[in-house]
């Protein structure tokens, strides 16, 4: 027996984390919210090619099936460092009018990023996404960039929202484009942002909308799938908004529910503090993965005297630190760039009680609160990792004919079933893609480690018919053929069925050793 499973793509988005990096974090997030399953997918900055060890870590943990650089394009690089890229025409530098001129023309060109494809090839090898070889050639993947001009094109596993029918359209709630720094990061990795960032300032909002807008951001339930307080709703409604359709991230959930394996124990919470890219990339992994962690930029620091830092020490304690503190939970502080003395003066701004109660009770509470805030290390364990999944096609029990070789690997005598999507407003989208995973009783090979995915097909599988790799749970296939198919072919018939393999630890052992 075994168990099949849909689900949506699980994307790594590598993006440059150096100059102008909130520009390029909110272009990533602009290109997720426009793809069905983009809630789920993880963002990973570099600096120069150097993607960071923890970073490195919480990818593997991810487990992406794509590993995709964000494309920039030369509008795109104007906007975050006017002038940076030289333009020339028969050797002559451009300049004011005629440089305005190309950009004009020639601004959606995609500009070649050396330094970010080191980035992505380095996080792709601690991962085992869709990758193949070819005879007297090098292991290809199957998908490896992604940028704002595919987000129509549906002939790539990922599928754009404007190909599902029953959100095609602007949403309800979205991060505005011109809302730029850390604010406006956070609020783009809260709610989404449906369209493409431009230059712009911080969020123009008073203190109390800011007060209302973090409680929404940082803590409770997923803004993703939540409604604002009201007096946020002027900054967040779409112009084009029709009705209560929800945020930009949550339409990209169509279909899908966030699903976990493991258990991941409660009232635990994760606050990252820094002002880098992989802060803020640290902390977005452990929301994806986990859902328990906020990022805490220098400007929503809890540390200091002023009226800022007041109010956020009162959120964090009313929406986090008391719960875990009754709950028997715990709130770890870290950070990827922050020294210790950064991080032990969050604990300690955070040890203090949010209102004084005076004598022996104060002392109470205070020992408590030592016991619940504590500075932690980034860790991304197995259990409790959560992905979306296809809520109708979560978990299907199959019965397939197999075979136990000497060895111990165990071979498909036929083809999965069909591996197809029942829910009718998925079915409406003649070019959703999705992933699917089968996964098998007993203790199975182990999972990911870089090997292809050919290795888990029998001989007798054309190796064109669709893309296979070795899942954290097992073997992942793409739900389409690539073979050939010609006009006419029924829907079912354009599904995948391969006959799949799963190896011994002999026979796995011996595989990954011959790639290498």
């Amino acid at each position: 027996m075994a168990q099949i499973g849909l689900s949506a793509p699980r994307v790594a988005v590598i993006f440059d984390g150096g100059l102008g990096w909130h520009y390029w974090a909110r272009l990533a997030l602009h290109v997720a919210s426009r793809t069905w399953g983009g809630r789920g997918f993880l963002l990973v900055p570099h600096v120069d090619g150097a993607v960071d060890p923890v970073l490195l870590e919480a990818a593997r943990r991810y487990d992406p099936d794509y590993v995709v650089l964000l494309e920039t394009t030369l509008a795109q690089i104007e906007r975050v460092a006017p002038g940076g890229v030289p333009l020339n025409v028969e050797g002559a530098v451009l300049d004011n009018e005629a440089r305005a001129q190309l950009l004009e023309q020639a601004g959606d060109q995609v500009v070649p990023d050396p330094a970010g494809e080191r980035a992505r090839e380095a996080v792709a090898r601690v991962c085992s996404p869709y990758r193949r070889s070819h005879e007297r050639a090098d292991a290809e993947e199957s998908l490896v960039s992604l940028g704002v001009s595919g987000l129509d094109n549906t002939f790539t596993p990922l599928t754009p929202l404007s190909a599902i029918p029953a959100v095609a359209g602007a949403p309800y709630m979205s991060a505005p484009a011109g809302w730029d720094g850390p604010l406006g990061v956070l609020v783009a990795a809260g709610c989404g942002l449906f369209d493409e960032p431009q230059n712009g300032t911080a969020p123009p909002i008073d203190g109390k909308d800011e007060q209302l807008l973090l409680s929404w951001l940082l803590f409770g339930d997923d803004p993703a799938g939540t409604r604002p307080a009201d007096p946020l709703l002027k900054w967040l409604l779409s112009p084009a908004h029709q009705g209560n359709d929800g945020t930009a991230f949550q339409r990209t959930t169509f279909g899908l529910s966030r699903v976990s394996t493991g258990v991941r124990p409660r009232h635990h919470a994760t606050f990252v503090v820094g002002d880098t890219a992989a802060d803020f990339a640290a902390a977005y992994a452990n929301q994806v993965l986990y859902g328990d962690a906020c990022w805490l930029p220098a400007e929503l620091s809890p540390v200091g005297d002023n009226e800022r830092a007041g109010r956020m020490r009162y959120l964090l304690h009313r929406s986090v630190i008391t719960k875990a503190a009754f709950r028997h939970g715990r709130v770890a502080v870290t950070s990827v760039s922050a020294g210790t003395e950064i991080v032990t003066a969050a604990v300690e701004a955070l040890r203090v009680p949010p209102t004084g109660l005076g004598g022996h009770a104060d002392a109470e509470q205070r020992k408590l609160l030592e016991a619940v805030v504590v500075a932690g290390d980034l860790a991304f364990p197995a259990d409790g990792v959560t992905s979306y999944a296809v809520t109708a096609d979560l978990d299907h029990p199959v019965a397939i004919p197999a075979m136990t070789e000497p060895d111990g690997t165990i071979t498909m005598m036929s083809p999965v079933p069909v591996p197809d999507v029942a829910d009718p407003g998925l079915r409406d989208a003649p070019g959703l893609s999705w992933q699917v995973e089968l996964r098998c009783e007993g203790p199975g090979m182990p999972a990911g480690r870089g090997l292809q995915g050919a290795h888990l097909a029998t001989a007798d599988v054309d190796p064109f018919l669709t893309w296979i790799r070795s899942g954290r749970h097992g073997p992942r296939f793409e739900s389409h053929r690539y073979n050939l198919i010609v006009a006419g072919t029924p829907r079912l018939s354009q599904l995948a069925r391969p006959k799949l393999r799963i190896l011994s630890l002999r026979e796995w052992a011996g595989r990954l050793a011959a790639q290498h």
